[in-house]
């Protein structure tokens, strides 16, 4: 967010700025990768707008914080004979915050909006993973997904050798020589 405003600023709003916010039309062999980039760029887009609102919520709370204590610090100093110590003065902004970051984070909206970032960066986590898996295949590398079909598959084949081997150590019940086992001279 701080690099975007930073060069927003710095280039200004010129018609390269049209050109990359326009979407990319998604045509020819690599329209689903395209169309998956977008995807991206959209989830990034709403998370930033997101974390953005968060903010906006955080720093009003702080604003309501600070005017309280500012009432309550100049209250205190009007009822006292002497001015309040700093430890007094540090307890009463410890509570003003709390009582004002509670008062936010238990509001209906940032609990709205929290969630709904929570849900769109695990959206993006899922977007990210696939195509990562996609260019994993198009360098012929191994996916997760066949990772961890080796690694079950491993785990399966130590897990029957593991087996085998008890069964090997485990001692034999000795048998007894019957009629049809008995050595023929």
């Amino acid at each position: 967010l701080q690099l975007h405003s930073k060069l927003s600023a710095a280039l200004g709003h010129g018609p390269w700025h049209a050109a990359m916010q326009a979407p990319l039309p998604g045509l020819g062999p690599l329209a689903d990768r395209t169309l998956a980039l977008q995807r991206l760029q959209e989830l990034q887009a709403r998370a930033q707008q997101l974390q953005a609102q968060l903010f906006q919520h955080r720093t009003t709370s702080l604003r309501k914080a600070s005017i309280t204590f500012a009432e309550r610090a100049a209250q205190a100093a009007q009822n006292e004979a002497h001015p309040p110590t700093l430890q007094r003065l540090y307890d009463l902004w410890i509570v003003c915050a709390e009582d004002a970051y509670a008062s936010c984070v238990h509001g209906e909206e940032y609990c709205r909006v929290q969630a709904t970032l929570v849900n769109t960066m695990n959206a993006m986590k899922a977007e990210q993973r696939s195509q990562v898996e996609q260019f994993a295949m198009l360098l012929d590398l191994p996916t997760r997904a066949e990772t961890n079909a080796l690694i079950q598959r491993v785990s399966a084949l130590e897990a029957e050798l593991e087996r085998a081997k008890r069964q090997q150590s485990a001692p034999r019940p000795r048998r007894r020589a019957t009629q049809s086992t008995k050595v023929r001279k």
